[in-house]
């Protein structure tokens, strides 16, 4: 390796650790569902308002999310919905974290100023015993409602309050 380069890659090492990682959570994202008729389980299906209607107090997670980078978007309990039974729902840009002491950086620092726009990380699935325990009694139901996820964290803001 010649000087110039181990003299730029010296500089680059050095000045990368203050850039700020790229990243889309807490971006808006549509929710989405596998789409039954697809029996290769590729294809989704927005999710829209009167599939949730009575999904009034729980957080919603939707795996497959092309919106997002690692393909993981969640709605915040009680977050108000569309008018229209029709429309498409929306819900934020997520990913797994590894507990609540984790932190979770929107794209837009300017949401993490404010309690209610920014994310932490909290169980938005069963507890991780009880995750083990349907993913080794029922290994295709699991996968089927789960993907591969194997922890109860991901990044969401607090739910609303009603």
């Amino acid at each position: 390796m010649s000087f110039r380069t181990a003299l730029i890659l010296l500089s680059l090492s050095v000045a990368a650790p203050g850039c700020k990682a790229q990243t889309d959570l807490n971006k808006e994202c549509k929710l989405v569902k596998k789409d039954p008729s697809d029996s290769t389980g590729k294809r989704s299906l927005e999710i829209t308002a009167g599939e949730l209607r009575g999904a009034a107090g729980r957080d919603v997670i939707s795996f497959g999310a092309t919106d997002c980078e690692d393909l993981v978007c969640v709605r915040e309990a009680n977050a108000p919905l569309p008018a229209s039974d029709t429309e498409p729902v929306t819900g934020r840009c997520s990913r797994p974290c590894a507990g609540p002491e984790a932190s979770c950086p929107s794209f837009d620092e300017a949401l993490d100023l404010v309690p209610a726009s920014a994310m932490n990380c909290r169980s938005l699935l069963l507890d991780e015993q009880v995750l083990a325990t349907l993913r080794q009694d029922d290994p295709a139901s699991y996968r089927l409602y789960f993907g591969e996820n194997a922890s109860p964290y991901f990044c969401a803001r607090e739910p609303v309050r009603p």
